[in-house]
């Protein structure tokens, strides 16, 4: 493959300790005690509210050293989880879910899939939105997809 680039093969081929991502300053964080600026900890949070990979480190990191600290990071956390990247994925799981059945859902947001069957929260939103999705139907104010591609 001369001349092409292409992506790790294996999740051991990322290097997760360097830019764009994040573990390393989390790494920071929990044993040096780093206390990153503002401008810092924005790009940490945006960062770790759209890389599932270090979210996942973040929570590791969190469970190894539990501490008020940490749980104050923690509840921020779920908020950040909340806040951004799976309710972008709730609508369309809502839509697929009443349109495709539960299979479809699940094969279209295999993570969001995952988290629903533990977040009453989420739980909850899901039914909400199903609601909303067949009264508006219902009501004639959806358009087909078909019709929808279409202009």
């Amino acid at each position: 493959m001369k001349g092409k680039t292409r992506g790790p093969s294996r999740m051991s081929d990322l290097d997760l300790f360097s830019f764009p991502h994040v573990v390393d300053d989390l790494t920071r964080l929990f044993k040096e005690g780093w206390q990153p600026e503002p401008e810092e900890f924005a790009r940490l949070e945006n960062h770790i509210a759209t890389c599932t990979l270090c979210l996942e480190n973040l929570s590791i990191l969190l469970l190894a050293n539990k501490g008020t600290q940490e749980q104050a990071i923690l509840n921020q956390l779920k908020e950040i989880l909340h806040g951004k990247r799976l309710l972008e994925d709730l609508s369309g799981y809502a839509d697929t879910l009443e349109r495709l059945g539960r299979r479809a859902a699940r094969k279209e947001y295999p993570r969001f899939a995952e988290h629903v069957k533990l977040c009453k929260v989420c739980q909850k939103e899901v039914e909400i939105t199903r609601k909303l999705i067949r009264e508006a139907d219902k009501d004639g104010l959806l358009v087909p997809a078909e019709e929808a591609s279409r202009r």
